[in-house]
């Protein structure tokens, strides 16, 4: 049986491993807010919206990422 609880938050965090800078990153700018509750109880959509995430930045011309989820 999964149990899980069906109201969480949290927050991305980009790394440049190369500078070492951080930014932290509000997904709803990438999703909806239904997608938003759904995302943050579900580890697969977390996965999935972290490398679209990291896509999204080496378009903006980053190499060496990493992405770190924060959830609660």
């Amino acid at each position: 049986m999964k149990i899980y609880d069906r109201e969480s938050h949290g927050h991305f965090t980009v790394r440049d491993n190369e500078s070492g800078n951080e930014w932290i990153i509000n997904p709803d700018i990438y999703l909806t807010s239904r997608q938003l509750r759904k995302m943050w109880v579900r580890p697969d959509m977390i996965v999935q919206i972290a490398h679209h995430i990291e896509d999204k930045w080496v378009e903006k011309g980053f190499s060496d990422l990493s992405v770190y989820a924060a959830v609660s």
